[in-house]
């Protein structure tokens, strides 16, 4: 599958994307990835009609393994043993499985998907330029999948004539990563020019933020000897990032500053209701209303829901204009002109285009909503953070014990700052670090000029905020608190069961907004 999304490079030469993008190239944890700048070249075809010259290529292989990978699909039977003597087979031909998952995918069989490197290859491969590949690897793949079928068929899995299973074992060489590897070798190894460090392979760290650094600064080099050729800025801009999850890499196109202007996101939303059940010609009628030097970058069709009775989504889009024109204003202005001119007259009567917007990608637009995901995601450090008044600390040190009781992670002020910590800064890091807010209101920590900087801190964040009435009536809150559900500390234990299920809730959409 291919995924998308746009993201930012910062001065330092740090790549923020949006975190369930990174996900799926590093299975969520701190990862070791390689990257490769390779930018436009005027040698291969249809280099001629691609608009920004700067790229990267960014994968978990190791660069050693580029030229001798492949990819694998094993259909297993559901028997004892299947995986160990298929595993035995790869050690004894000196197969790596650089990286795998296999599981049950249906009552008669299992899948294992595999990407793969042939160690027993020699250094010296030959690249095939037609087929961007390396014979040597090709062969290698072919010849191994005979020698699994024949050596290991009590355990493979297939089904004659059926489309999908007439063969127990699929394999491609990652051609991709040949490709890189090609380039690589002819650009950094085998040339002496001043400008080869512009091809060499480097680290970068992927943290499940969504973030990729560099323990060096060989990124950031490679972009300032850009930026100065170019006459161009490239660092502290967006990128626009390209996952393909089967060849195991994610290609990256800085925007440089200069030319953003010419880049729009286009959003419609859809809906149908009733008979013909059919929703065809939908992107066709959005698209023929562009004009005829629009790029489109990005096309998703997002369906919501989908029945015999109606169906709903959005499509969503990154263009690019390739007409010049003065000013920023006159892209806008050229890029609201669509909006008029999408005709749904094509579409059934009971089909109809709703909300259309465009509007132009900003480096502020693209980090706040990198910054959204992230606050979905399940790694905040506390899921309560707790505002009490210390006249009532007997009080809060109930709901933290049973909360802690529960595995429910608190900020209580007393527990974490020590004496000589700088206390404004350490509540306001601990606020931003939570996923919700427990003002236990009193008479006392209404009057809190502490406790009122809090909760407002927290409703300044957007934090869910649940207060727990102590001793004290609901017409004697705060204005703004009176409209949110309060409950009384007696019932605190109804508190504590649904701060869990909101944590839960909190999983399912982080979990949905990677693999829904």
């Amino acid at each position: 599958m291919i995924h998308s999304g746009l993201g930012i490079i910062t001065n330092n030469g740090k790549i923020c994307l949006p975190p369930d993008l990174v996900e799926q190239l590093t299975n969520g944890n701190t990862s070791l990835l390689y990257g490769l700048y390779y930018p436009k070249t005027s040698s291969l075809k249809g280099y001629e009609d691609v608009t920004i010259k700067y790229d990267l290529m960014i994968t978990p292989i190791h660069y050693r393994f580029w030229s001798r990978s492949a990819r694998l699909l094993i259909h297993l039977k559901h028997k004892p043993g299947s995986f160990n003597h298929i595993s035995d087979f790869f050690k004894e031909k000196k197969v790596s499985v650089i990286h795998a998952e296999g599981s049950r995918s249906a009552h008669r069989y299992g899948t294992w998907c595999m990407h793969i490197a042939f160690e027993n290859l020699s250094e010296n491969l030959t690249y095939d330029n037609n087929r961007e590949i390396y014979s040597e690897t090709k062969d290698a793949l072919k010849r191994f999948i005979q020698e699994v079928t024949e050596n290991c068929g009590d355990f493979l899995f297939s089904q004659k004539n059926n489309y999908d299973l007439n063969h127990s074992i699929i394999g491609w060489p990652n051609s991709a990563l040949a490709h890189f590897n090609n380039y690589y070798v002819n650009c950094f190894v085998n040339n002496a020019s001043e400008d080869r460090f512009l091809s060499k392979p480097f680290e970068f760290y992927s943290y499940n933020d969504g973030e990729l650094q560099t323990d060096k600064s060989d990124l950031k080099s490679i972009l300032k000897y850009e930026s100065r050729n170019d006459s161009c800025t490239l660092l502290d801009s967006i990128v626009y990032a390209e996952l393909d999850t089967r060849a195991m890499n994610m290609r990256i196109a800085i925007i440089p500053k200069e030319i953003k202007k010419r880049f729009f996101e286009f959003g419609i939303s859809y809906e149908r209701n009733g008979i013909p059940d059919s929703c065809v010609g939908i992107i066709n009628c959005i698209t023929k209303s562009f004009p005829e030097k629009y790029n489109i970058w990005r096309l998703a069709n997002q369906v919501q829901l989908s029945s015999n009775a109606g169906d709903e989504g959005k499509i969503v889009m990154l263009i690019e204009d390739l007409e010049p024109c003065e000013d920023t204003n006159e892209y806008l202005t050229k890029a609201e002109a669509i909006l008029k001119k999408v005709d749904q007259s094509d579409l059934p009567k009971n089909v109809k285009l709703l909300n259309p917007l465009i509007s132009p990608i900003t480096r502020k637009k693209i980090s706040k909503r990198i910054e959204k995901q992230k606050n979905i995601a399940t790694d905040y450090k506390y899921d309560v953070f707790l505002s009490y008044s210390e006249r009532n600390k007997s009080y809060a040190d109930q709901i933290y014990e049973k909360l802690n009781n529960e595995n429910i992670s608190c900020f209580k002020a007393g527990e974490f700052i020590k004496g000589g910590d700088e206390f404004a800064d350490y509540i306001r890091k601990a606020l931003i670090n939570s996923r919700e807010m427990c003002l236990l209101c009193s008479n006392e920590s209404i009057k809190s000029k502490w406790v009122d900087t809090e909760w407002g801190a927290a409703w300044a964040l957007e934090l869910h905020i649940v207060p727990i009435t102590l001793q004290i009536r609901i017409s004697q809150l705060p204005q703004r608190l009176r409209g949110k559900h309060a409950i009384d500390f007696s019932d605190i234990d109804k508190y504590i069961q649904q701060v869990k299920e909101r944590k839960e809730d909190n999983k399912l959409m982080y979990f949905e907004s990677i693999y829904g």
